[in-house]
């Protein structure tokens, strides 16, 4: 060290099950992540049970503090004060998840969506795939010989033993169903026809009472999916779902149509039972009251928009785009920007994303390179980490189990990673 080198006063502060008050801590420009966590063990060690090295993560003034950053660049580069004492929290690090399986399709795989016992995939051979965590194929629906474009889960609390699910087809319309857990069947509900092109995003209302679509044709429909019928005694099949057409039992229509984008619609999510919000190629991000059933906010960008996600968690919204990045939404803000957060790291477009149900600050995006990265919302400069498929272009992203990390392509594989 030199006489020119700075030093500051910071709260040390490790957040762990031991509850250490905080520390008084002087340190210099110099200091880096190893560093912090050279003393965060050595506060443990002296002053808990605690013997065992572990690996941290720190928040300095509530930002992430990144491995290649020095102590006195991050504040630099946060334009943080240097006024007042510095807070520094000491979390613990999210581990690197690893490869653990690859589910083979025949065709591309253009959505997933992950239970605790199985993962459900739409192809675009037009087959919804159930597959456990063991790399199987429990078993399959042959809709038609279409391509599958979206898949959602449908929340139902009742029902412990099945899997109810909704899905698009570029054949212009939807169809609901479910998977029995026990007899590894699928069943077909209902039909929806009312799309005047391919259905590009589904999704379902946290209540499981409607369903939200989005199409090429730009329109989003509103549909009724309670108290489906279910019948497992047959395998449905692409005969049977051809069937089902002429059979004005299992057809459904839309409780109503709302217009208002100029290009297709490629990402839909319901924000509350009465509020849905639509992410479009027109570069606009609309929400819709389905009870007023109006446009109450429009939402623009430069570039088109390919996905977007809502978390219940921390009340914010996700966009991915074309231009290679995610865009994040705070829709109730009334000052500044709504966009709280950039996350520029993609080199290509980034095609889907999805927030951790269970953590706050993460989420995970994909891309036409192959790449799904896990992101931490208080870095927005660097995700935690890239995971490499073996795709060319990522389509799709899942991030519904903290266990696991999922991403679809064009590879036809439905790559899963473990989280550690």
């Amino acid at each position: 060290l030199t006489e020119m080198d700075r030093y500051w006063d910071t709260k040390f502060t490790i957040l762990s099950k031991h509850a250490l008050q905080p520390f008084m801590l002087c340190l210099n420009e110099e200091t880096n992540v190893a560093q912090l966590n050279r003393i965060a063990n050595r506060l443990l060690a002296e002053h808990t049970s605690v013997q065992r090295s572990q690996t941290f993560d720190f928040l300095v003034n509530g930002s992430l503090f990144t491995d290649v950053q020095t102590l006195g660049t991050f504040i630099a580069e946060h334009n943080l004060s240097t006024e007042h004492i510095i807070e520094i929290e000491c979390v613990q690090r999210v581990p690197e998840p690893v490869p653990y399986q690859v589910l083979k399709h025949q065709e591309w795989v253009s959505d997933a969506q992950a239970t605790k016992r199985f993962v459900l995939s739409a192809c675009y051979d037009g087959t919804v795939n159930a597959w456990n965590y063991e790399g199987d194929r429990l078993s399959f629906l042959k809709y038609n010989n279409e391509r599958l474009k979206a898949l959602c889960l449908i929340p139902d609390q009742a029902s412990q033993d099945m899997v109810k699910f909704a899905a698009g087809s570029a054949d212009q319309t939807v169809f609901v169903g479910a998977f029995h857990c026990e007899s590894n069947k699928f069943s077909i509900s209902k039909i929806g026809f009312g799309h005047e092109e391919s259905v590009e995003c589904v999704a379902a209302c946290s209540d499981g009472l409607k369903l939200a679509s989005g199409g090429s044709d730009s329109y989003l429909k509103i549909w009724d999916i309670a108290n489906m019928p279910l019948n497992f005694e047959n395998d449905p099949n692409e005969q049977q779902s051809a069937a089902f057409r002429t059979d004005s039992r299992k057809k459904m229509t839309p409780m109503f149509t709302l217009a208002g984008h100029r290009d297709q619609i490629a990402g839909v999510c319901w924000k509350s039972p009465a509020e849905v919000v639509t992410a479009s190629w027109d570069h606009s991000i609309h929400v819709w009251d389905v009870e007023l059933i109006d446009k109450t906010c429009a939402l623009s960008g430069d570039c088109c928009f390919t996905d977007i996600a809502y978390s219940s968690l921390n009340g914010l919204l996700l966009s991915s785009c074309s231009d290679c990045s995610v865009r994040m939404w705070d829709l109730r803000s009334s000052e500044g920007s709504m966009v709280k957060g950039l996350f520029k790291s993609h080199q290509r477009w980034a095609s889907s994303v999805d927030w951790s149900k269970s953590n706050v600050n993460l989420f995970l995006s994909s891309d036409y390179a192959g790449l799904l990265k896990l992101w931490d919302i208080r870095n927005a400069q660097s995700p935690l980490y890239d995971l490499k498929s073996t795709a060319n272009k990522m389509l799709c992203c899942d991030y519904s189990i903290p266990e696991y990390l999922i991403g679809g392509g064009t590879d036809g594989c439905l790559a899963v990673f473990k989280a550690m």
